[in-house]
């Protein structure tokens, strides 16, 4: 648009007002210390290769060189590169094709409002993949959640709708498909069941959504009391003992103060679902202690129960 507001310019010379001392060339207006402004900030490409790195759906190959492309085209030589020796760790390893084909399936039915059918499967002695029963089934999806280097997706059933959303792993998904969907036709396929027809699902994704269901368990969260081992040193020092805590709740977790019957332990309150509860006090058994409610410690307490006979009996049922 330059030359259509101040006409042609003949030379740099003329745009930077190199023979114009007055900042002005005949009824020309000149520019000084112009400069480029990137679409992305560089704060902007270092978050973007990062997540590039992150990303369970990419191999090495494929990671260098989509960040290749990022600083190719986003960034210039005065860019410095963030952090880029992180190595990929493929433990959780799945047919990264097939997850990239279920999520663009899956994000295509939620943009539409519509339902999707699929199978569930998991892994045989021979570490394939095969259905958990011969059958298809059906659901509204509504969120696509990235939880400790996996996909899952908050989804519903008509049958099961009024015990609110439940959770399945993407990668464990196949023949994933929109029933009824035919473009030529303008069939967007079958309508989902409206968010506010199933019982706890959020209206709008909440962030907090993965501490209050850690492990992405099921179930609805409540209030949960616990015993926290956090010993003080003789010099009445307190080391930090939370990192275990916080890890799996953030900062969502409130401390309550010290045990009244034994100062090297706090007692502090979290929301969480029973059953991601009921892992996590087994998992960490020698720092927490389950108060409340006392149908959760119960079943805790059996749990414990059947782990220590089938200990104490190796190889009985």
């Amino acid at each position: 648009g330059y030359v259509k507001l101040y006409g042609d310019a003949d030379g740099e010379e003329d745009l930077f007002g190199e023979d114009e001392p007055d900042g002005m060339n005949g009824d020309r207006e000149q520019f000084r210390n112009l400069y480029y402004v990137p679409e992305l900030s560089y704060s902007e490409v270092d978050a973007l290769v990062e997540a590039v790195q992150l990303s369970p759906t990419l191999n090495q190959k494929e990671t260098a060189k989509l960040i290749s492309s990022l600083e190719e085209n986003f960034a210039s030589k005065y860019y410095q590169k963030g952090a880029r020796r992180i190595c990929k760790i493929h433990g959780k390893s799945c047919d990264r094709e097939l997850l990239r084909a279920n999520l663009l399936t899956i994000q295509q039915a939620i943009k539409d409002g519509v339902q999707i059918a699929y199978r569930f499967n998991g892994y045989t002695k021979d570490k394939k993949l095969a259905p958990m029963g011969d059958y298809q089934r059906t659901a509204s999806p509504y969120y696509i959640v990235a939880n400790d280097g996996r996909y899952y997706l908050l989804a519903a059933n008509e049958k099961y709708k009024h015990s609110g959303p439940y959770i399945v792993r993407i990668d464990l998904m196949t023949e994933v498909a929109i029933p009824g969907r035919d473009e030529n036709a303008a069939k967007k396929g079958i309508p989902a069941i409206p968010k506010n027809e199933v019982a706890g699902l959020p209206s709008e994704w909440e962030e907090d959504f993965p501490m209050r269901h850690i492990y992405m368990s099921y179930g609805a969260p409540v209030l949960i009391k616990l015993r926290i081992k956090n010993e003080k040193e003789k010099d009445g020092h307190t080391p930090p003992a939370y990192t275990f805590l916080y890890d799996y709740f953030g900062d969502s977790y409130r401390y309550l103060g010290i045990d009244k019957n034994n100062p090297d332990y706090d007692i502090v309150a979290v929301r969480c679902t029973e059953f991601g509860m009921e892992n996590f006090a087994m998992q960490y058994a020698d720092k927490v202690e389950v108060l409340e409610p006392l149908e959760l410690r119960e079943a805790i307490l059996k749990k414990a129960q059947r782990l220590a006979e089938k200990y104490r009996n190796p190889g009985k049922p």
